[in-house]
This record gives structure tokens, C-alpha cells and sequence, in this order.
């Protein structure tokens, strides 16, 4: 049995299938709405409202985005082996996280919190629910 006739795509090629058909609608719907479609989507996500965040809150969260960089680099082999590599994956994988951070962020802290505020829970039950909710959601990596 030949298998190179029987493999059709690439690893890469099936990750990018996959991520594509998994992304593609919330991308769309994101670049939609900051394309202009819904000025609310911006507002709904906090984006124009409220405080805009100190140059030291920016700062940290840039600390630990290199400093997670850094872990990853250190300790997935994986990582560790292709870091330095470019690559048009690595692009879509980019443009994936950014769509599903959005998305999620556009769940987890609106429409649930919305939600239990509409049942009348205070602030305190509402973010402990969306932060349960999306621990739940993402304990799934733990297992793999």
C-alpha cells in the first residue's frame, strides 16, 4: 500500500484546513463589524467605554506576553525547534487566536455577565460565573 497516494494533504495543510473552517466564521464576523457593519461591537466589547487602561497595566500585559513567550520557547520542544522558522501557518494560527480571543471575550465577559445581571446577580456572581465558565471551557488543554 502506498502511502503517499493515500495522504492527500500535508500536516500543515490539514492544521490550516482545520483552523481555517474552525476560525473562518468568527474572523468574518469579526472583520465585518470593525469594518463598520456595528459600531456597537467595539462598544459591547469595551473598546469604547471606560477607562482605557494605565501605560502600566499596558506594560505588564506586554511583560507577560513575552514572559509566556519566553515559557514556551524554554519548554515545548516543539517551539523550542521552530520558533525562528516563518511561516504562512504560523500566520493563520496568528489571525486565528486574535479572531478566537475576540470572539471569546465577546462571549465570556458580554452575553454571560449580561445575562446574570439580567437575573439580578451583583458584579461578584457575574465574573465568577464567566470566569468559571470560561476555566470550563479551556480545561479541556489541561487534558491533552
Amino acid at each position: 500500500m502506498n502511502t503517499t497516494a493515500n495522504r492527500r494533504f500535508s500536516p500543515e495543510a490539514l492544521v490550516a484546513i482545520i483552523m481555517t473552517v474552525l476560525v473562518f466564521p468568527m474572523a468574518f464576523v469579526t472583520a465585518l463589524k470593525l469594518a463598520g457593519y456595528n459600531f456597537r461591537f467595539l462598544r459591547d466589547l469595551g473598546l469604547l467605554s471606560g477607562p482605557r487602561g494605565t501605560p502600566l497595566a499596558w506594560f505588564l500585559a506586554f511583560l507577560t506576553a513575552i514572559a509566556y513567550i519566553a515559557f514556551a520557547v524554554k519548554a515545548i520542544p516543539a517551539v523550542a525547534r521552530t520558533w525562528r522558522q516563518i511561516s504562512w501557518l504560523k500566520g493563520l494560527m496568528l489571525l486565528a487566536a486574535i479572531a478566537a480571543a475576540t470572539v471569546e471575550e465577546a462571549f465570556f465577559r458580554r452575553v454571560v455577565m449580561d445575562s446574570m445581571r439580567q437575573v439580578g446577580a451583583g458584579v461578584v456572581l457575574q465574573i465568577l460565573t464567566s470566569a468559571t465558565a470560561f476555566g470550563l471551557a479551556h480545561a479541556v488543554w489541561g487534558l491533552i
